[in-house]
């Protein structure tokens, strides 16, 4: 996938392409239908929330010009409005939660795609399991901080939201990240 570079200067790429460029996966890996199409759920919710962020736009009009530009499939529109709609619901808690477990990183001097990821992620783990496996969900977001941000920003995706959902389930309870990205979505 193409990048550019951010508009925020940090020099990390932004995603490029828009979200019916299929993202890549590891090489020789080979993900259901369902998860391609979560996938770029995931990368159109993020865009629109990255977007909404840095320029202060509406995000229904973002998504909607974003959606129109690539046309993506009637679920991947639909899901990445559900997540939109859930970051957006939720923003506060998921800030906090940020706020409390990356006490290093301030959430409003943080990057912006690290902060989204964030947001998405801990939306997904916190408030989709009933559809989305633990499993997927944090490294659904993992992968969006490599793909995106970087491996330094993968590590505190992956510290910020495994603390989280080892407080809630237990530390004994939390599920390591798939090995393989093919991981199964109901």
């Amino acid at each position: 996938m193409p990048e550019r570079r951010r508009a925020d200067g940090e020099g990390r790429a932004e995603p490029a392409g828009g979200a019916d460029a299929a993202p890549p996966t590891a090489p020789g890996v080979k993900r259901s239908r369902m998860a391609q199409r979560r996938r770029r759920a995931r990368v159109l919710a993020l865009e629109t929330l990255y977007e909404t962020d840095l320029a202060g736009h509406q995000p229904g009009e973002v998504l909607q010009r974003r959606s129109a530009g690539s046309q993506p499939e009637a679920e991947v529109a639909e899901y990445a409005q559900e997540l939109l709609a859930g970051v957006l619901r939720h923003r506060r808690e998921l800030d906090d939660i940020i706020r409390r477990r990356a006490t290093a990183f301030p959430v409003e001097q943080m990057p912006a795609l690290d902060r989204n990821i964030l947001r998405l992620g801990l939306y997904e783990t916190l408030h989709k399991r009933d559809t989305v496996p633990l499993k997927v969900a944090i490294n659904e977001a993992i992968e969006l901080a490599k793909l995106y941000a970087g491996e330094s920003s993968a590590r505190l995706v992956n510290g910020v939201i495994g603390r989280e959902v080892g407080s809630i389930l237990g530390e004994s309870e939390i599920p390591s990240a798939p090995k393989n990205q093919d991981s199964e979505e109901r």
